[in-house]
C-alpha cells in the first residue's frame, strides 16, 4: 500500500447498487477505514458470488474469516473510544455486540441449514453491517474525530 495524505481506499466503481468504499465512509483512523475497507469487500465478495451459496464448507469458511475481521474492528474501534474519550463509545460498543449476536446466529444457521435458505438473512445483515459502517454510529465516530482535530494526523490512505 502506498500511503499519501491525499489519495483514500479505492471507491468501488462497478456502478451498481454495491457499497464500495468512497471518502465519506472513512473515520479518519487508518487502522479502522482499513478495517473496514476489508469488511466490505468481503460482504460484496459473499453477496456476489452465488455459487459460494451452495457450497457450505466454502460459506462457513469464507463467513469465519469476515466474522474475525469484524470483531478485528469492533475491537479497534473500542480502543480508540477510550484513547479519544469517545462519550458515545459504551453506546456504539453495545450496537457491537448486537450486530455480533446476529451474526454469531446467522453462523449457526449455516452450519444448521442449507446456505440458500439463509442468503436472505446474509442479505440482512451485510446491510446492516454496511449501514453501520457508511452511515450511522461508524460516520458520527468520523464526525467526531474531525470535529476533535484529529483527523489530519489519522487520515487513512493508501
Amino acid at each position: 500500500m502506498n500511503r499519501t495524505t491525499d489519495t483514500h481506499l479505492p471507491s468501488d466503481s462497478r456502478g451498481d447498487d454495491r457499497p464500495g468504499w468512497c471518502r465519506e465512509h472513512s473515520v479518519h483512523v487508518m487502522e479502522i477505514d482499513e478495517l473496514h475497507y476489508r469488511i466490505v469487500c468481503q460482504l460484496e465478495d459473499l453477496h456476489g458470488d452465488t455459487s459460494m451459496w451452495r457450497d457450505r464448507d466454502g460459506l462457513t469458511a469464507r463467513f469465519e474469516q469476515l466474522l474475525a475481521g469484524i470483531e478485528a474492528s469492533f475491537d479497534a474501534e473500542a480502543m480508540y473510544f477510550e484513547k479519544f474519550g469517545y462519550e458515545q463509545g459504551r453506546e456504539h460498543t453495545a450496537e457491537h455486540g448486537a450486530l455480533m449476536n446476529q451474526l454469531r446466529r446467522l453462523g449457526q444457521a449455516l452450519d444448521e441449514s442449507l446456505p440458500l435458505r439463509t442468503r436472505a438473512d446474509f442479505e440482512a445483515m451485510r446491510r446492516a453491517l454496511v449501514d453501520h459502517i457508511t452511515e450511522g454510529p461508524d460516520r458520527e465516530f468520523g464526525e467526531f474525530i474531525r470535529k476533535n482535530g484529529r483527523a489530519r494526523f489519522l487520515r487513512a490512505s493508501c
